[in-house]
């Protein structure tokens, strides 16, 4: 099977900081509710996302009800039964609406970012807060 793209992690140009995020809905996996909102058509069933761009766009990442699965079982039980370990094939879905209204639907969010070129992925301890007596 080819792709057009592979998405793995986050990348940009340059590269100068890397790290993770981690999001926490209000009921659980939101990107669900979020897909409706920006209007993905219901033969698809969002897996994952991306914020790109300056303005911070918001791609939507979906497979196929046909191919993989309607539902969050269908699909996991696909990646457990898959024969090869190449890319889940999706479909990407470019949202009508941006991070404000992606925000409506995250209770918690955290995003690290760390000087690649300078510390790579050496952890960090925070030994206290600058301005703190």
């Amino acid at each position: 099977m080819s792709f057009r793209d592979v998405i793995d992690k986050a990348e940009v140009q340059y590269g100068d900081l890397r790290g993770t995020v981690a999001v926490d809905g209000y009921e659980g996996a939101e990107i669900h509710s979020f897909a409706t909102a920006c209007g993905l058509p219901g033969m698809y069933f969002p897996v994952a996302l991306a914020l790109h761009g300056t303005g911070l766009a918001v791609t939507i990442y979906a497979v196929h009800h046909d191919e993989v699965g309607g539902t969050a079982e269908e699909i996991i039980n696909h990646i457990k039964q898959r024969s090869e370990d190449g890319p889940l094939p999706v479909y990407a879905f470019e949202a009508e609406k941006g991070l404000p209204e992606l925000l409506k639907y995250v209770k918690r969010l955290s995003i690290v970012a760390k000087s690649r070129k300078i510390i790579g992925d050496v952890p960090l301890g925070v030994k206290g807060y600058i301005g703190e007596e």
